[in-house]
């Protein structure tokens, strides 16, 4: 229980704290900046002899926590968003992310009535009709899902600093998977007969000696490490050990916005090639070769003669530089069409999703794959291939019922 020996007491806009002064001549500043842990408000106070210096001491707290607060009640969301994204964010994410961040910035936020209604406005019925909206719209649950994230980092920070008493969106509901029009599709993979059709038509060779696909090794490799296509297109010659039969993952190639910019439109800032960081800590690994992958990195050793670098990669463009994904895509469609694979014109991922799939078929520890994959945590290797573990858990069962 807190006492106040007040005999004046002032009280300023909304968001700017309230000013009283006591009986013993002090003047209090007093300001809730968000929450605590706990859920109780987060008060600060500060005292001095005069209204002037508690005043200055709350602006000064203000400062160092990195904000001005008198006018960001009366911004509309789209421009606190804005500000957050290009005074705190931009430079504590990957490139891709800022990219990603940026893209529903313009492409759900900007199109809503959400974007133009003031911070002070702001409240759990708005916000939830938000989240109909791209129901409505026909969003897939996961871009929904992404969508809330990332405008829940934003307001996450708003209240943490003051901005806003509260983050109305703790309050707001997520759709059901059954509500969304666009449905969650489940993994696609090739089986083993057409991995097998894959390997064979990507090592064809024209009687000249040059292989039919440029990327056809590449795809090999993809389809038997279960790598990321970052991860694999930023791996350099010292990644392998041919030794050990060893692939060092520590790093990824993604082609990002090269500078985010204030002052220019997201779709005028250029893209270029950018090596960082592994997606997560567990993503820097070492993954044993299989045989297939030992005959693709030989293969591509070879081709990659003429450019010889100490820091060069191990993929690479006709022109040696760095690949676009959409180029080893392009060759992936045309060696299913003409191997004839029961799947057809495949995004890159699933070469990735096939390595993980053979193994779980073939019984293999869901901890081992997880491992391999690089993924965060179990729980995510068992999200992505739930069905297939129910498979095996299935068969398991009928082990029993055959006695």
């Amino acid at each position: 229980m807190c006492f106040y020996m007040s005999s004046t007491k002032t009280k300023r806009g909304q968001g700017e704290g309230s000013f009283s002064k006591r009986k013993d001549g002090l003047w209090t500043a007093r300001k809730q900046f968000g929450y605590k842990e706990n859920g109780k408000p987060n008060i600060k106070a500060f005292y001095g002899k005069t209204k002037t210096e508690v005043k200055k001491k709350l602006d000064d707290y203000q400062r160092t926590m990195g904000y001005s607060n008198e006018n960001v009640l009366k911004e509309t969301f789209s421009e606190y968003f804005k500000n957050w994204f290009y005074s705190f964010k931009i430079n504590t994410v990957k490139p891709n992310t800022a990219d990603s961040i940026m893209y529903c910035y313009k492409n759900r936020i900007l199109p809503y009535d959400i974007a133009t209604i003031q911070m002070n406005s702001l409240n759990s019925l708005l916000l939830q009709q938000y989240i109909n909206k791209l129901v409505d719209d026909g969003y897939s649950l996961a871009t929904i899902k992404k969508t809330y994230d990332t405008i829940n980092n934003c307001l996450k920070h708003a209240e943490k600093v003051g901005d806003i008493s509260k983050n109305y969106l703790k309050n707001v509901y997520l759709p059901n998977e059954e509500m969304v029009k666009k449905k969650t599709k489940e993994i696609d993979f090739f089986d083993e007969e057409d991995m097998t059709k894959i390997y064979n038509e990507a090592l064809k060779k024209y009687e000249t000696g040059k292989y039919v696909y440029f990327y056809g090794n590449a795809i090999i490799l993809l389809l038997y490490s279960g790598l990321r296509v970052g991860e694999a297109t930023a791996l350099k010659w010292s990644d392998i050990d041919f030794e050990h039969k060893e692939i060092h993952v520590n790093k990824t190639m993604s082609r990002a916005k090269s500078n985010h910019s204030k002052d220019l439109d997201f779709d005028e800032v250029q893209r270029e090639f950018k090596e960082t960081s592994p997606k997560t800590k567990n993503a820097n690994r070492k993954i044993p070769m299989t045989q297939q992958a030992y005959t693709a990195l030989n293969n591509l050793k070879e081709l990659n003669k003429p450019y010889n670098k100490e820091t060069d990669y191990v993929i690479l463009s006709n022109n040696y530089q760095i690949v676009y994904n959409k180029n080893i895509r392009r060759t992936l469609n045309s060696i299913q069409k003409n191997a004839h694979t029961k799947k057809q014109n495949s995004g890159l991922h699933v070469l990735r999703h096939s390595f993980a799939s053979y193994l779980l078929l073939k019984n293999v520890d869901i901890k081992i794959v997880s491992e391999l994959l690089g993924h965060s945590k179990i729980s995510t290797t068992y999200d992505i291939y739930a069905h297939l573990v129910k498979e095996q858990k299935k068969k398991a069962i009928d082990l029993f019922n055959s006695i």
